[in-house]
């Protein structure tokens, strides 16, 4: 999912929360935490250098390779 799509549903969910039933029923009863960017200078890498990355950019001390994959 991307990050525009986690904006348009926290949009979403802020304008129709009280004048959609089911949706202020949802949220009435559970927590929704959204988290839309969470590894913000791998997703730049992959507009500018490797589409195919997905680990962050992080030097990693005394190793040659960069970055950790954050879904580990």
């Amino acid at each position: 999912v991307t990050q525009a799509s986690g904006i348009w549903f926290a949009k979403k969910i802020v304008k129709d929360y009280g004048s959609d039933p089911a949706l202020t029923a949802i949220l009435n009863n559970m927590d929704i935490f959204l988290e839309i960017a969470t590894n913000p200078d791998g997703y730049y890498y992959t507009h500018t250098s490797n589409r195919m990355w997905r680990k962050t950019r992080k030097p990693n001390p005394g190793s040659s390779c960069v970055g950790v994959d954050p879904n580990r």
